[in-house]
């Protein structure tokens, strides 16, 4: 059987004085260390979370912004490309104009040379005209006669 005896009992109370001990001075040390690293993690993760959370939001308003960017960038080249055109169609028009106007100036020269040629050939053919006149009868027409087969002669060029 078992039997106690008093370095038995010693060795029991030397045993239970050290886990008292042992529990005060380094057990409880030990865990309130533990508790205060898990609280730190927790603590830090909670951070992470809330960092990321954060990063995400800027994240999130970059993109939106860098959105906005490429459409305004996008609405400025539209809006030149649509300036440039009309450019274009403005100069085309005045070009055009400017060649219509070119084309009526020379059409209304080349009219006026033409009546001043024509007006040249209708006066030498009346001085033509009367001098063969005046060979073929003579000088026995008299002034009357002459004004009036100058007249016709004059009717029969402006047909």
């Amino acid at each position: 059987m078992l039997s106690f005896n008093f370095t038995s009992v010693l060795q029991i109370m030397n045993f239970i004085i050290l886990m008292v001990l042992l529990t005060k001075y380094l057990y409880k040390p030990f865990l309130n260390m533990m508790d205060e690293r898990k609280n730190k993690i927790a603590s830090d993760l909670s951070k992470a979370e809330e960092f990321r959370k954060n990063a995400e939001v800027y994240r999130e308003e970059m993109r939106k912004e860098l959105e906005r960017a490429r459409e305004e960038a996008r609405r400025i080249i539209e809006s030149a490309a649509e300036r440039a055109k009309r450019f274009e169609e403005e100069q085309k028009n005045k070009a055009k104009l400017e060649a219509v106007k070119m084309i009526d100036d020379a059409k209304r020269e080349i009219e006026k040379e033409r009546e001043k040629a024509f007006q040249s050939v209708r006066s030498e053919a009346v001085s033509i005209a009367i001098l063969l006149v005046k060979r073929i009868l003579g000088e026995q027409i008299d002034i009357e006669v002459k004004r009036r087969y100058l007249e016709d002669v004059m009717k029969e060029l402006n047909k």
